[in-house]
């Protein structure tokens, strides 16, 4: 009987692990968080802007050169639009994520005795994307120069998708 029950016990409590790992990340105080982005010039036609969206939902963009609005513009999206962008930053790993990603280009060189080796060269004079999140007292910044993951760039893109990229950086 006692084999019964302590096999009971610990039965609910992996059902009860289980529903709870598979819950939205939004134990948090939305009112705490804020949200940046900015992605810096280059030689070339680089957009250079900034993003900051806070919990309640107000963003503020700022077009700088190669943009297609300059200046600030302050518009307003939905709270549930904000706590899924924070949930995505959570699913995606940001928290984990390296500070920096500025890794260079995969390059073979030949040697002087016949053989190649491969190198990573990192490639002068492009763009640098920060992001960076605070929810409430924990913050992280992640700078992608060059060799980001694929989650990173995803989490970018859904911030330009957020301030409506094609209409406010042109591209």
């Amino acid at each position: 009987m006692l084999r019964k029950l302590i096999l009971l016990g610990v039965c609910a409590a992996l059902v009860v692990s289980c529903n709870n790992s598979q819950q939205k990340k939004t134990d948090y105080d939305l009112e705490t968080v804020t949200i940046s982005m900015k992605r810096t010039a280059c030689l070339g036609p680089c957009p250079e802007y900034e993003v900051h969206i806070n919990g309640d939902g107000s963003v503020a963009y700022n077009g700088g050169q190669h943009t297609a609005q300059k200046g600030v513009d302050r518009f307003q999206v939905s709270r549930e639009t904000v706590e899924e962008l924070v949930d995505s930053f959570y699913a995606k790993g940001f928290w984990e994520m390296e500070d920096r990603y500025d890794g260079g280009a995969a390059v073979v060189t030949e040697q002087d005795n016949g053989s190649s080796m491969m190198m990573k060269k990192k490639l002068p004079d492009l763009p640098t994307t920060m992001t960076t999140i605070k929810v409430g007292d924990k913050g992280k910044t992640v700078t992608n120069y060059q060799d980001a993951p694929a989650a990173l760039k995803e989490l970018e893109a859904a911030i330009d998708k957020l301030i409506d990229r094609q209409k406010r950086v042109g591209r």
